[in-house]
């Protein structure tokens, strides 16, 4: 009888605690949410891209020390500072530019931190500016100029690369970035400048004949010049695949001077990228 009364006991229990675990039964204070599942870019990648740039070419004082050089130790340069005259337009242009680029993301949750470099090739992305400006003058030995400068300048890009910074949020399939980097450029250089001048003796005009037409000129260049620059833009990518993704960028480089030539390229790209 005793053995009855216990077994009877042990199956309630048992019971109790089939009812109390099933799986079916749900209660607010017992439930513990898992862990936020996110898109996995973290790794090294490669791809590939084409884009359209604009570059913007600041030629500006750049033969300003040409004529400085050429009127040194001259009456009309001392007092008259011709070399300071010459002050070339800006310009632009626009081409078609493609390459490569490869780096590597770390992830943490939905936060992307990586770093990429990247080649580009250029094409047709030149410009050219020209500068005329001619004065008439009196200095103080008695003379009366007629000074005429024609300044030429031009910038032929070539190609560039960089290495960046990133700095990423992951949305499902989407990963919206910003970059920041250095760049470095490769151009040709070329400017050029001639001065004309006339001048008369005003102390005794019919005496005197006129000095001139005098011409000197210079020009100099230097091809596949190394230029330096900054680099920042945004973009997104976004994941076909686990392997392969889809790029939209837009990027900007501001170089630094070059034979005191600057250049500025805005660049929008599309790419193709493979996740290791």
């Amino acid at each position: 009888m005793k053995r009855l009364v216990i077994a009877s006991i042990l199956m309630a229990g048992l019971g109790c605690g089939a009812q109390a675990a099933d799986p079916r039964e749900y209660s607010p204070n017992n439930f513990i949410p898992g862990s936020p599942a996110y898109w996995n870019w973290s790794g090294f990648y490669i791809g590939g891209q084409f884009g359209m740039s604009s570059a913007n070419i600041d030629p500006g004082r750049a033969t300003q020390p040409m004529v400085a050089n050429l009127l040194r130790l001259t009456t009309i340069e001392q007092e008259a500072q011709v070399s300071s005259w010459p002050n070339l337009p800006r310009s632009s242009s626009s081409g078609t530019n493609y390459g490569a680029f490869f780096g590597y993301n770390s992830q943490w949750d939905d936060v992307i931190l990586g770093v990429e470099f990247s080649y580009n090739f250029g094409n047709d992305m030149s410009a050219q500016a020209n500068d005329l400006i001619a004065r008439s003058f009196q200095t103080s030995d008695g003379y009366l100029y007629n000074v005429r400068v024609n300044s030429r300048a031009a910038m032929s890009f070539k190609d560039f690369g960089t290495i960046r910074g990133r700095a990423g949020y992951v949305m499902g399939r989407f990963l919206p970035y910003v970059q920041l980097g250095a760049a470095i450029g490769r151009a040709d250089l070329r400017r050029s400048v001639t001065v004309n001048l006339r001048a008369r003796d005003l102390s005794d005009p019919a005496v005197l004949p006129p000095i001139g037409p005098l011409t000197l000129s210079a020009s100099d260049g230097k091809n596949d010049a190394f230029v330096y620059g900054i680099t920042a833009g945004l973009g997104v990518d976004v994941a076909i695949t686990e392997n392969i993704f889809l790029r939209a960028e837009y990027e900007f480089i501001q170089f630094f001077q070059a034979q005191s030539m600057t250049v500025a390229l805005n660049t929008g790209r599309l790419g193709v990228g493979v996740k290791f």
